[in-house]
């Protein structure tokens, strides 16, 4: 297990690297962690509604710039689908461009660590990735998350 002071370091480095990557370029998917082509993002992330099986709240942890959660949005609404988007990113810069892209939704949307942040909203569906937190706490990050879903 990681002590405070290693952890605080693993998840600023993290942030680093995550910003540096996803804000070297103004391209919306660069900026949402997708280093490819518009058709490959959809054909790659269309697969998450998979598990959308109705109408309903929707958080993205990591949300990145919200182009995950727009597209969604728009993909579930070709299904009869209506979504209510939530994101939460370590990212304040980040943060503030999902905000950009979903203005109607901008009270949805916080600056959190995954690993810490406390939601006192439950949510229809979560998509998260494993990266947002060191492995050794996978477990109780994974668990803690199903307890947020209704």
């Amino acid at each position: 297990m990681l002590e405070a002071n290693g952890l605080a370091s693993w998840f600023k480095e993290e942030q680093q690297k995550t910003e540096n990557w996803y804000l070297a370029s103004s391209n919306p998917y660069q900026q949402s962690g997708w280093g490819s082509t518009p058709e490959r993002w959809r054909c790659g992330r269309e697969v998450i509604l998979a598990a959308v099986n109705k109408n309903g709240s929707f958080l993205d942890v990591g949300c990145a710039n919200g182009l995950l959660l727009e597209s969604l949005i728009q993909w579930a609404s070709e299904q009869k689908i209506q979504l209510i988007p939530y994101g939460i990113d370590i990212s304040s810069r980040l943060i503030e461009l999902s905000c950009q892209r979903l203005p109607d939704f901008i009270n949805n949307f916080a600056i959190a660590n995954a690993l810490y942040w406390r939601s006192t909203t439950q949510y229809d569906f979560i998509h998260t990735l494993l990266e947002y937190v060191p492995s050794q706490l996978h477990s109780d990050y994974i668990q803690r998350l199903f307890n947020a879903v209704k």
